[in-house]
């Protein structure tokens, strides 16, 4: 009686043992280019960076340029490696999944898993509307739209919005500023080229229509799970079609800065300063500084926002301001 009463608590512990060992086992693994391979629980796949949560070392976050696959763990053709692990590959093993086909009579390797980011467009539509109707009637509109796509190689940006305001009934504000950004990576360094450009249309401007493009090196300061930081230095021109049409060449000097407060709060300010290169003390410099707080968990979804874009001359046109300032809060939904 005693020792089948030992025997049940025994085989009950096992039981017990087995099943949390299979609860905490890696699901996912991550392969190197270096030829190290990390198992985990790969928690999100954004903005360049893959992040896993590794048994031991915790969440660590791998930027895209120095993984040469990842995804699902896939069937073990030999003995299993410990679970979290970092063990070095083969030179040029390529990870294979393997199926059984009835009747094959064993497994059978197929194609590699595919990458958890495919590189689709992630992209955003903004809303903020205001209203005081007392002495003045006055109702101001703000539309963004955005969309970016990064991949290992290359990230795409695309920025617009548009601020109309009516007061009693006049239009006192009718601007577009839309902005395009291109950037080339180099494997796994921080050097990057771009070219961008921009275009802004204003009603109430000495000129109507101004565009500008640039390109030149860029340099990754920080990139991973929590910030991002990126200097570029550019060559280019700007264009201004209205009441005295000019074009004028300039160098561009220019930030990107992106805080990941939390996976539901985040900063991002951009800053850029033109001087035209035959007189540097006409310079243009323009800012955007935005605030996002996600209602919601997921990394998706309905966004309170709130920033403020500034644009300075430092020679504005005899009937034009030197500073451009308008503030907004409102809505934002990323897709």
């Amino acid at each position: 009686m005693r020792l089948a009463l030992h025997t049940a608590l025994l085989s009950a512990m096992m039981c017990t043992r087995l099943a949390a060992a299979q609860e905490s086992s890696p699901h996912d693994q991550i392969r190197l280019k270096s030829g190290d391979l990390l198992r985990g629980t790969i928690v999100s796949s954004e903005n360049g960076v893959v992040t896993i949560d590794h048994p031991e070392l915790g969440l660590i976050g791998i930027p895209l340029a120095k993984i040469e696959s990842y995804g699902p763990i896939p069937p073990a053709a030999g003995p299993a490696a410990p679970a979290g692990s970092a063990t070095p590959a083969e030179p040029n093993a390529t990870p294979a999944v393997a199926a059984t086909t009835p009747g094959a009579g064993g497994a059978v390797a197929t194609d590699p898993p595919e990458p958890l980011d495919t590189g689709d467009w992630k992209v955003h539509l903004g809303f903020a509307l205001a209203g005081n109707f007392a002495v003045n009637d006055e109702v101001t509109l703000r539309g963004s739209i955005g969309a970016k796509r990064e991949t290992a190689s290359d990230k795409t940006t695309l920025e617009a919005e548009y601020y109309y305001r009516l007061f009693n009934s006049l239009v006192t504000d009718n601007n577009v500023l839309a902005k395009v950004l291109q950037e080339w990576n180099f494997g796994d360094s921080p050097w990057l080229v771009f070219v961008q450009g921009q275009y802004q249309y204003d009603e109430f401007q000495p000129w109507t229509h101004r565009v500008s493009l640039y390109a030149g090196p860029g340099y990754r300061v920080l990139h991973d799970e929590t910030m991002d930081l990126t200097f570029r230095l550019g060559a280019g021109a700007t264009y201004e079609n209205g009441d005295v049409n000019k074009l004028e060449p300039e160098a561009l000097f220019a930030e990107d800065w992106t805080w990941r407060i939390s996976h539901r709060q985040e900063l991002n300010l951009n800053t850029s300063i033109a001087p035209n290169v035959e007189d540097f003390s006409d310079y243009r410099v323009q800012s955007q500084f935005e605030y996002r707080f996600l209602l919601d968990e997921s990394k998706r979804g309905l966004s309170l926002t709130a920033g403020l874009r500034d644009i300075f001359l430092s020679k504005p046109a005899p009937d034009a301001k030197a500073n451009e300032l308008r503030i907004y809060a409102g809505l934002r939904y990323d897709f």
